[in-house]
C-alpha cells in the first residue's frame, strides 16, 4: 500500500519544528564528514545603556565561517564599525581554525558596504573565499 504524504506549507512555523530541521541536517552532516567543531558566533557591540548598535551572527564548522547577519544601527552607519565586526569575527574565525568565509546578502543590502576595500580587506587576511551571493 502506497503511503499517503501532506505538505504543510506553514507561514509561522513552529520554532520547535524549525529547530527540529536544523538538527536534523547537522546530524547528517557530522555523522557524514566526522567534523565535530560547530560553534556558535556572535559579537554584539552596545552602549552604555546596553542597547544594541550593531551586531554580527554567525557560525564555524570544518573550518569554514558562515556569517548570517550583519547589523549596524542605522544612526551609526558609515563609522566603520561593520569592517571593525567583520574584523573581529573574522580573528575569532582564523582562532577556531576556519580558512573560507562565506556570506550571504541581497543586493540592497549594504551594497556599498559589501563592495568596499575594507570589507574585502577584513577577509582577505585569511586567504578567503567572501561568497555574496545576491538571492534578490
Amino acid at each position: 500500500m502506497e503511503q499517503q504524504f501532506q505538505f504543510d506549507i506553514e507561514v509561522n512555523p513552529d520554532p520547535r519544528d524549525i529547530e527540529s530541521l536544523r538538527d536534523h541536517v547537522d546530524t547528517f552532516n557530522v555523522e557524514e564528514t566526522k567534523i565535530y567543531d560547530y560553534g556558535d558566533l556572535a559579537i554584539f557591540l552596545r552602549d552604555s545603556m546596553r542597547q544594541l548598535i550593531a551586531g554580527i551572527r554567525a557560525y564555524t564548522w570544518g573550518g569554514c565561517l558562515d556569517i548570517r547577519f550583519l547589523w549596524v544601527r542605522e544612526d551609526f552607519r558609515g563609522e566603520g564599525l561593520g569592517s571593525k565586526l567583520m574584523r573581529a569575527v573574522e580573528q575569532e574565525a582564523i582562532r577556531r581554525g576556519c580558512h573560507i568565509a562565506t556570506l550571504e546578502t541581497h543586493s540592497f543590502q549594504a551594497p556599498g558596504f559589501m563592495k568596499s576595500s575594507a570589507t574585502k580587506k577584513s577577509v582577505s587576511s585569511m586567504d578567503t573565499l567572501l561568497d555574496t551571493r545576491s538571492t534578490t
